[in-house]
């Protein structure tokens, strides 16, 4: 799509993917910033955080001194490096000053079963599944990134209620549509206002909120800062991590 005919008739939806895939990826071919203009952001979510129901913290401070006493015996499983719940776990150990074993699996769905049986001790992911699980008594849910509490799991605290910021996750995640760069201006600005139409939409806005995604309106310009801040923060947190391309 980086290499596409910048006429506003090819476009690509982008997530946070878009910055983190050149940073692990050694074969990525693309730069995000430079590559791309946006159009516009389009929705805002968030990522669960569940622990294994045999684990002895009933809250994000409880895990945390668990974590610090014995960091070997926590794992965090994930989907890839690179992959959101990845990231989630790398910014939450960075923020946390712990450091949990960081566990690869072939999806979410091996891993959530593995941590339903208490073979790991915790992961990041989409939380419509969570919630279900949790009110089951087959996981528990610590907390929730982000600012806000959702509304199908009132009890379950943000991140920004326990004290501890997620730097990178601070509203959680996110979402937009990008064109090539090289798109003109009256194209973005046409696009964008058709997208701002798009997303006033209360059907809209009510479908994506049945699945824990909420619409979060910008400008191209705001969006196209928006997606260089997060391309600078994540090439600084995976150096920090000691992370190199492919490994």
């Amino acid at each position: 799509m980086a290499h596409s005919a910048p006429d506003g008739y090819t476009l690509v939806a982008v997530d946070i993917s878009l910055v983190t895939v050149p940073l692990v990826q050694a074969q990525a071919n693309y730069d995000p910033v430079k590559d791309f203009r946006m159009v516009g952001m389009t929705t805002r979510s968030t990522l669960a955080f569940l622990v294994a129901p045999a684990t002895p913290a009933s809250n994000v401070a409880d895990f945390l001194t668990m974590t610090q006493r014995d960091p070997s015996a926590v794992t965090l499983a994930h989907p890839g490096i690179g992959s959101t719940p990845y990231l989630g776990a790398l910014s939450f150990s960075q923020a946390a000053k712990v450091k949990p074993l960081l566990v690869p699996y072939q999806g979410m769905a091996p891993a959530t079963t593995d941590l339903m049986s208490n073979r790991i001790t915790g992961l990041f992911t989409a939380p419509s599944g969570g919630i279900s699980l949790a009110r089951e008594g087959k996981v528990k849910m610590l907390a929730v990134m982000g600012q806000k509490r959702l509304s199908e799991a009132p009890d379950v605290p943000a991140f920004g209620e326990t004290g501890l910021t997620v730097p990178g996750f601070e509203q959680g995640t996110w979402y937009g549509i990008a064109a090539p760069a090289g798109t003109p201006d009256a194209i973005i600005a046409k696009l964008n206002a058709a997208l701002n139409k798009a997303l006033e939409s209360k059907t809209v806005a009510e479908r994506l909120a049945a699945s824990d995604i909420f619409v979060q309106q910008s400008s191209a310009a705001e969006f196209q800062q928006f997606v260089s801040d997060q391309f600078a923060f994540w090439k600084m947190t995976i150096a920090t991590a000691g992370l190199k391309a492919d490994e």
